[in-house]
């Protein structure tokens, strides 16, 4: 993961990449995670589990939850379409707003 974060930065920072949303465990821990957080425009932690189906119809789900990070500048539809998930936070949104106070 620590990989790919970089890597995503470095394309949408470069314009070679306008919008993307990463789906991945809810692991807040990870330096990567926490990389991503601070990039993102918004985050949206599910509600549950989120379940998949096999190529063959079984259903499986994980057994941690969910987030979907959102890099892009359409906030509004990505909150529109992900807050039935779950929680929409916008680290983003916040740093404009000076509503981030607390320092690691």
């Amino acid at each position: 993961m620590p990989r790919f974060v970089e890597k995503l930065i470095t394309e949408f920072r470069a314009g070679r990449v306008s919008q993307a949303i990463v789906l991945v465990h809810a692991y807040t821990d990870p330096c990567w995670f926490h990389e991503l957080a601070s990039f993102a425009a918004a985050i949206c932690f599910t509600r549950g589990r989120i379940h998949f189906l096999s190529p063959y119809g079984d259903a499986t789900a994980p057994v941690h939850g969910s987030a979907f990070f959102y890099l892009g500048s359409n906030l509004s539809e990505f909150t529109g379409q992900f807050e039935r998930l779950g929680l929409v936070v916008s680290p983003l949104r916040a740093r404009r707003h000076g509503d981030v106070h607390a320092q690691v």
